[in-house]
C-alpha cells in the first residue's frame, strides 16, 4: 500500500519507497495519533528523525510546521528514495539527510553540538526485540540528551515492538507516558539535562 503524507502542506503526497521490503513505514495510523499528540510541538521545531527509512516521519513533520528536520539512515536504497522524497516535496532546504549509522550520527551530533527539540526513533524490531540492542539504543539515546544533543525539555518518541523490552537506569530521558498501538508501541520521553 503507498504511503501518503497525511497533513499540512503536502498533504496526499505519495513517498517513494524501495521495491524491496526492507522498509517498515509508519503507518498513515499511527502517524494521525503521533501528530494529533504532537501537533502544537512542531511549530518551527529543529526534528531528528532517527532511522529514518523513507522519511515518513519526518515528512510529515516538515509539511505540519517543524523548521528543519535531519534524517539518519544508512540504507542506501532506502537514502535514495529518501533523497528523491525530499527533493519532490521542495523541502530541500529544510533537510539535512546523513548517510550513517544512528549510533555513530549521535555521537556526530554531541561533538557538533547539534540540538533537537523533536525526536522520533524507529529502530528495526530486531534491535529492539534484544534486550542488549534494544538497551544501547535506550543508552545512547539517554547520552546524547545529557551532552545535549536534545534541548532541555525536547520530546523524544521510540517505537518499539510491543512485547520488546522498556528500558532501564536512564538519567536523562523521563518516560511521560507510552501508547500502544497494533503491534507496537510508542514511549514518550522528556529530555532533563543533568545539571
Amino acid at each position: 500500500m503507498p504511503v501518503r503524507i497525511i497533513g499540512g502542506m503536502a498533504r496526499g503526497r505519495r513517498l517513494r519507497s524501495p521495491s524491496s521490503n526492507i522498509v517498515r513505514p509508519v503507518s498513515a495510523r499511527l502517524r494521525q495519533s503521533l501528530f494529533s499528540i504532537i501537533s502544537k510541538e512542531l511549530e518551527s521545531a529543529k526534528v531528528l528523525d532517527l532511522f529514518a527509512g523513507i522519511g515518513s516521519f519526518g515528512l510529515e513533520a516538515l509539511s505540519r510546521g517543524a523548521s528543519r528536520c535531519v534524517f539518519v539512515e544508512r540504507n542506501h536504497a532506502c537514502v535514495t528514495a529518501l533523497r528523491a522524497n525530499i527533493e519532490e516535496f521542495g523541502f530541500a532546504d529544510r533537510s539535512k539527510l546523513v548517510k550513517a549509522d544512528a549510533m555513530g550520527a549521535l555521537r556526530a551530533f554531541e561533538v557538533s553540538r547539534t540540538e533537537f527539540d523533536v525526536a522520533f526513533v524507529d529502530p528495526p524490531y530486531e534491535v529492539t526485540d534484544d534486550a542488549k540492542n534494544g538497551g544501547a539504543v535506550f543508552s545512547a539515546l539517554d547520552r546524547a540528551a545529557g551532552k545535549a544533543v536534545f534541548r532541555d525539555g525536547a520530546l523524544v518518541m521510540v517505537r518499539k515492538r510491543t512485547e520488546a523490552p522498556g528500558p532501564e537506569g536512564l538519567e536523562n530521558l523521563m518516560l511521560e507516558e507510552s501508547r500502544k498501538y497494533t503491534h507496537s508501541e510508542v514511549l514518550f520521553f522528556r529530555a532533563r539535562r543533568s545539571a
